[in-house]
């Protein structure tokens, strides 16, 4: 998970407009590591913040949930839900394609 989280990482922070060919590479990189990465609350919270940057609320808020449930209580998760629960409702439609997370996340 690791090399997944810090090539994602590593493009995210490159752009933070939200909307740059960056964030789509930090974007694949952690669709691509995220089968390993599932069980790692920073990955999780890392990718859910760069999901709602690009309108991905939905999936957003699964990823958040998915560590609220590994570490309920890290003061860094509380946050990120807060930000990512306060997007306005409708935002989802800013991206035309948000990942599926269903396979991954057959609960939620």
């Amino acid at each position: 998970w690791l090399p997944y989280f810090l090539l994602a990482n590593y493009h995210s922070k490159n752009d933070e407009s939200g909307n740059s060919a960056a964030n789509e590479q930090a974007a694949a990189w952690f669709a691509k590591g995220l089968h390993a990465g599932r069980r790692q609350i920073a990955y999780l919270n890392n990718y859910a913040l760069l999901l709602k940057q690009q309108g991905c609320q939905q999936q957003a808020a699964q990823l958040i949930a998915a560590a609220l449930k590994l570490a309920p209580l890290e003061p860094n998760l509380l946050d990120s839900q807060r930000q990512i629960t306060q997007t306005p409702a409708g935002q989802d439609m800013l991206r035309a394609q948000c990942p599926s997370l269903t396979a991954l996340f057959p609960q939620q």
